[in-house]
């Protein structure tokens, strides 16, 4: 392919900018996030959609619908910053990923972790 452009906005890990040696000069913010996977059905709650934003003084929550692997049903996506110093090990503990959904999302019994 011949071109007189070559956009790449793939990022600081770009293999286009690798590829010419070109220096990354954004910068990363120090946030990390935890993706949780559930098969509840949050569209049964009144006023949730798709895609979702809920914010609070200290936390948010970003709630979205993807597609599961079939034959599974689809996978509601919830995505939660993780909070100062707190490591992946702690974050992935089932009790704690489970808080993280009970904070926002209560239910009688445990949800379904993807």
């Amino acid at each position: 392919m011949k071109a007189s452009f070559l956009i790449g906005c793939d990022g600081a890990g770009s293999t286009i900018w690798k590829e010419l040696e070109i220096d990354y000069l954004g910068f990363t913010y120090d946030e990390n996030f935890i993706k949780i996977g559930t098969y509840f059905d949050f569209s049964v709650i009144p006023g949730v959609l798709l895609r979702n934003f809920w914010s609070d003084p200290n936390e948010w929550c970003n709630l979205f619908k993807v597609n599961g692997e079939p034959p599974a049903p689809p996978i509601w996506r919830g995505v939660f910053p993780m909070r100062i110093n707190e490591t992946p090990e702690q974050v992935s503990r089932p009790a704690a990923i489970l808080e993280r959904l009970q904070r926002f999302f209560p239910k009688t019994g445990a949800h379904d972790i993807a």
